[in-house]
């Protein structure tokens, strides 16, 4: 019998690079999107192997059931990555209220309710791999991505508390901080192509690696590209710095 892995955001960018990835390994992979017709799509393609479980991650309750099914139709969880995400930035008196809401139900909410609602699972197993899609932006955010960026640092300090009480159970956490990353969610950050190419994206499949290897060597901080490992080690060593980039008209990429 398969592993099993579950994936929200499964349907596009990293998620669904990632749970192609998951098949390549030997998972079956319960697939969790808000998109019904991606999702019929996907188990189209590898039928038998997907299973589609549309859920709002808002929605602590879908969540819960969701993970309910997939340990009642395909076993044990052995492995999650939180990737559902959304982004809306812009001047940050000029975003609207309820699209901070909207990203913080989806960004941090879905984080904390797929913890919820798979971790104890996994500790009382004692093995199992639990990996997040938080961002450099949680760390150093850039200009005009304050609402977004907010979002990510509270999934970063989540991690990082949650870690305290998950250290010696046998489950492994892994809090992944890409840069900016080339999928269809970076027209949201990028509307410029000019700026857009600015950007130095990586790809979704070099995020999907840097996990694999990061949970292997039970690295907790994953940064998968070497702009992200650049920010982090300079908003530790040298916030001045940090802020005289950020501060610069080369980094208003929005």
């Amino acid at each position: 019998m398969s592993p099993v892995a579950v994936v929200t955001g499964a349907a596009s960018g990293i998620g669904l690079v990632a749970a192609e990835r998951l098949l390549e390994r030997g998972f079956g992979v319960a697939a969790i999107d808000v998109s019904r017709d991606a999702l019929d799509a996907l188990e189209a393609k590898y039928p038998g192997r997907v299973l589609g479980y549309p859920t709002d991650v808002r929605d602590a309750a879908a969540v819960q059931k969701a993970v309910d099914m997939v340990e009642i139709n395909m076993g044990a969880i052995e492995h999650v990555l939180c990737s559902a995400g959304i982004a809306r930035v812009g001047a940050s008196m000029s975003v609207d209220l309820a699209d901070i809401d909207l990203m913080m139900g989806v960004n941090y909410g879905g984080v904390v309710h797929m913890a919820t609602a798979c971790l104890p699972r996994m500790i009382k197993r004692g093995r199992g791999e639990f990996a997040v899609l938080a961002s450099i932006t949680g760390i150093t955010p850039p200009v005009k991505m304050a609402g977004y960026g907010a979002t990510k640092a509270a999934v970063i300090s989540y991690m990082n508390s949650l870690r305290y009480e998950v250290d010696g159970t046998g489950v492994k956490l892994a809090c992944v901080c890409p840069a900016a990353v080339n999928t269809p969610m970076s027209e949201d950050f990028f509307a410029d192509p000019a700026k857009r190419a600015k950007s130095m994206a990586t790809t979704p499949q070099k995020v999907v690696e840097s996990i694999e290897k990061g949970l292997a060597r039970g690295t907790f901080m994953v940064y998968p590209n070497a702009l992200a490992r650049a920010f982090a080690l300079g908003q530790r060593v040298s916030p001045r710095l940090i802020r005289v980039v950020q501060s610069s008209r080369f980094s208003d990429l929005v």
